[in-house]
């Protein structure tokens, strides 16, 4: 299964306003197994997940910067919190800031490019 231009569209719009990648399926009604697969076999489409999820978090960055510049203290505290756990955020929070690294969804997408990788290697030998 290949998705149309049309049908690539609501995943890449949902990740686009900052929809999680393991909600992103759910715009098409499919498995997140099924859209794995996909995002696997198709780099054009890996690279517009990527490149739609960096917009979001960029614009989402721009907002509470312009705050933070405003003077919403908080806005410059969750900015200095999370760009920079290892000084601002609480000792707990940083704990769990660098188990969540760990396991982070980008790498999740690097996963997918090993998978397809793999796969590729064994349809060639």
């Amino acid at each position: 299964m290949t998705l149309s231009s049309e049908e690539r569209e609501s995943p890449i719009s949902a990740l686009h306003q900052g929809a999680p990648f393991e909600i992103a399926h759910r715009a098409l009604g499919i498995t997140s197994e099924r859209f794995e697969a996909l995002v696997v076999g198709d780099d054009e489409l890996r690279e517009a997940i990527e490149r739609a999820r960096a917009e979001s978090e960029v614009a989402n960055l721009v907002l509470i910067s312009r705050q933070a510049r405003n003077g919403n203290w908080l806005a410059a505290a969750w900015l200095l919190e999370r760009l920079h756990p290892e000084r601002y955020a609480r000792p707990a929070v940083r704990q769990e800031e660098r188990a969540s690294q760990l396991s982070s969804s980008s790498d999740r997408l690097d996963d997918l490019a090993d998978k397809r990788a793999a796969r590729r290697a064994r349809s060639s030998s």
